[in-house]
This record gives C-alpha cells, sequence and structure tokens, in this order.
C-alpha cells in the first residue's frame, strides 16, 4: 500500500495534503497492538477534531499518553490518575492541533503498551 504525504501552497496557503494507492484500500488502517495483556487501539487514525483510545487491561494502574510530531518533539501528554482493571474509553478534542502527520504513544507502568500513525487533516 501506498501512502503519500506532502505539504504546497496551491490553495493559497500552505496545507497538508494526502494521497492513497488507486487500490479502493482505507487511506489508514489501524492495527490493535498487544503488549503484556493489554489491547490499544486508536479510532480513527485520519482525523480532523478529534479522536478516541481504546484500551483493556489485567490490572487496575495509571497511564500516559503522548502526542508527538514526526519529528518527535512532544506537543501533548496527558497522564491518568488509577485506572480501573477492564475496558477503557478516552476521548480526546484536539481540534487546534495543525494539520499534519503525528505519533500516539501509550505507557503504563515504565512499559510502552502501543502506539499508532495518526494524520490530522483540515
Amino acid at each position: 500500500m501506498l501512502h503519500i504525504i506532502w505539504k504546497d501552497g496551491r490553495a493559497g496557503n500552505d496545507e497538508i495534503y494526502y494521497k492513497r494507492n488507486l487500490t479502493g484500500n482505507p487511506a489508514v488502517y489501524e492495527v490493535p497492538g498487544y503488549v503484556s495483556g493489554i489491547a490499544f487501539s486508536v479510532k480513527p487514525t485520519l482525523f480532523t477534531d478529534g479522536l478516541s483510545i481504546e484500551f483493556s487491561r489485567p490490572l487496575a494502574a495509571p497511564f500516559w499518553i503522548t502526542l508527538q510530531d514526526v519529528l518527535g518533539r512532544p506537543i501533548i501528554r496527558y497522564e491518568s490518575g488509577p485506572v480501573s482493571a477492564g475496558v477503557q474509553l478516552c476521548g480526546n478534542r484536539i481540534a487546534t492541533l495543525p494539520a499534519g502527520v503525528y505519533i500516539l504513544t501509550m505507557e503504563s507502568q515504565g512499559k510502552t503498551i502501543g502506539y499508532c500513525k495518526i494524520v490530522k487533516v483540515k
């Protein structure tokens, strides 16, 4: 699958554009990660103003979510209080971010639970 992301000024100001291959496959797909009995997924990975983070965990513990740009600079860091075991759903409104590609990482108890590349479109 081929994904192309570029930036140009065709609309009068610099915009980030995205093009997928011509096979009809989705532009961005999600692969849930499973680490130490924890399932992790982010929906949608191509978004305009918000996304949902869903995870399940066997034990109660706090977690951290970090949103970074493609250069690895942290943009947002969220730290939860203790979260109970079971399936959790987090919603986050991030409409103020500029359009671009970001990497969302979730950590708990010193381990990376999962990460996902996400694309913010205008």
